[in-house]
């Protein structure tokens, strides 16, 4: 053992291996390794080399010289300090090993700092590259972007002029339209007026022979001709129906028409991370969690910025969903739902097990049926298809439906996220196809797929993929799709076409992620922060379009 060696070396005196006389050693060559006395140091050897190991004094026991160097704790110790603390640990010889050990230490450890000192000169160096790209980039884009301003007012300008062109030519020919037809109009005017006097001296002439005479001529009374109105209206101009194959370079991206605005009235700081999903509780309360770490809160709405935590259970939470008794049920990523009674503090398992899926998304519809969202394996290869399932069961557990495949036997999910319904009973399932959180929303309709919105091309392209994370329907049975990554709402019909979309940015909203539809018009949003590790997401109390 190192101990019984360590201590039988110390208490052996060494002679001065150059006099190999004098007993008390003092000093050790660090180019040699020689063991020497006082004297032996002077003549022999450069002071500058040399280390004197006698006389340290032991910081425990005043009265004691350390001779060992306990290699567990990393300090010197004594005699005493051996029998006492550190009997059975690793101790090695001062002269020797110990200071051979620490002085590789110390190589050791400053070629690392030196490695990493040349690593984050090469990161900084990294960093203003970037830096100098993005400056660099950014004043490029400007100027395309004011370049491609002036040949969109240029293409504008033109258009504007062609629209006039053809507005006066249109009006030149509908003009002289009127002009003949109000020609026509006064020409039969005056002939009805003629008749009309005529019909009146006749009635009070007293010539019978030029009576009849006159009689006869309204035998053949000409009838009223035909009035063309219809090639007289001029053409309406609808401001925003633009033609953009007149335009030519014009690339007409942003339609204003589809553009929704929201208004955050109010907002509450959270001590999480990110706000994975937020469930009613009760009258101003909720249910919020996020994952990582675990944590699932029970909360109170205070005032402007702040919340009240009532209830913190530090388990992971994937997704939660109320029941209608108040029972809070909670998908762990396990095959097997957990609950929380109402009143309770504690998890327990559900009687819903869905073994040998791993569960990934939990909705209860307006029908009281669970709708649960699950893969068959939690670590998903998105290069392969397929994998996912959307499974209803009513409350008790029974099996009603299972959807996994279409007619023509292609996989209809890949891997379920998150899952709402609408009134006329159409179920929305975010899907995540991709590792980089690339997904779609399949609505099913009665069991077979009625429509997959994969986002718009308003908003995503290439380099801005649809990434959506939560789906919500609204009291108005429309339904609202989260894109966290892309900053973006997105606003569909109960049949999953597109209504409408928002940039969150514009109305200083970051990062929406979770969502709550408490009556029309109002919206809470859940969001993330900007930096790992930051626990200060926001919960914003939200107003909309009513109509949405």
């Amino acid at each position: 053992m190192a101990l019984s060696r360590s201590i039988q070396k110390a208490q052996i005196p060494l002679p001065c291996e150059l006099s190999e006389i004098e007993m008390k050693i003092q000093w050790k060559c660090t180019e040699c390794n020689l063991l020497m006395c006082d004297k032996c140091k002077i003549y022999g050897h450069n002071s500058e080399q040399m280390f004197d190991f006698s006389e340290m004094q032991c910081p425990d026991h005043s009265e004691q010289v350390c001779c060992l160097f306990c290699y567990s704790c990393g300090c010197l110790v004594c005699p005493t300090g051996v029998t006492e603390v550190h009997k059975m640990h690793e101790l090695v010889e001062i002269e020797e090993e110990a200071f051979r050990m620490r002085k590789e230490f110390l190589k050791i450890m400053k070629d690392k700092l030196k490695k990493q000192h040349e690593d984050w000169i090469k990161n900084n160096d990294l960093i203003n590259t970037l830096k100098e790209t993005n400056n660099l980039r950014f004043e490029q884009t400007k100027k395309d972007i004011l370049k491609q301003k002036q040949i969109w007012k240029e293409a504008a300008d033109e258009y504007a002029t062609e629209l006039c062109d053809e507005i006066n030519k249109q009006w030149r020919l509908k003009e002289d339209a009127i002009k003949t037809e109000s020609s026509k109009v006064k020409y039969f005017e005056q002939h009805l007026t003629n008749k009309i006097q005529l019909i009146e001296d006749m009635s009070i002439s007293m010539d019978v022979k030029k009576f009849f005479e006159d009689t006869k001529s309204f035998d053949n009374v000409t009838e009223m001709p035909n009035l063309n109105l219809n090639e007289s209206q001029l053409t309406s101009f609808v401001p925003g129906d633009i033609n953009v194959s007149l335009f030519g370079t014009i690339e007409n991206e942003i339609k204003k028409d589809k553009i929704i605005r929201i208004e955050a009235i109010k907002e509450y700081t959270t001590e999480l991370g990110i706000v994975t999903q937020i469930v009613p509780c009760s009258e101003n309360k909720l249910w919020i969690h996020e994952s990582y770490p675990d944590r699932l809160q029970k909360i109170s709405l205070q005032n402007y910025s702040s919340i009240k935590v009532l209830l913190q259970i530090n388990k992971y939470v994937l997704r939660t969903v109320l029941t209608r008794n108040g029972d809070l049920l909670i998908s762990d990523q396990t095959s097997n739902l957990k609950i929380l009674k109402r009143n309770e503090d504690d998890l327990r398992n559900s009687i819903y097990n869905f073994t040998p899926y791993t569960t990934t998304a939990i909705h209860i519809n307006g029908e009281n049926k669970l709708i649960v969202g699950a893969i068959k394996k939690l670590h998903r290869d998105y290069s392969e298809p397929g994998g996912g399932v959307v499974m209803v069961v009513n409350m008790d557990g029974n099996y009603e439906a299972k959807y996994k495949l279409e007619n023509n036997n292609e996989h209809l999910f890949t891997d379920p996220k998150d899952i709402t319904s609408t009134n006329n009973g159409n179920i929305f399932i975010v899907d995540r196809i991709a590792d980089d959180w690339r997904g779609r929303v399949v609505m099913l309709q009665k069991g077979i797929v009625g429509n997959i919105y994969t986002g718009h091309t308003d908003i995503n392209s290439k380099n801005h993929p649809f990434k959506p994370c939560n789906v919500v329907a609204t009291p108005n049975d429309n339904v609202i799709v989260s894109d966290m990554i892309n900053n973006t709402l997105h606003f569909l019909d109960n049949l999953g076409h597109l209504l409408g979309y928002c940039n969150t940015v514009e109305d200083d909203i970051l990062l929406p992620n979770s969502m709550l539809c408490s009556k029309p018009g109002k919206l809470f949003i859940g969001s993330s922060t900007q930096e790992i590790g930051e626990h200060k997401a926001k919960i914003y109390e939200v107003d909309m379009p009513n109509h949405l």
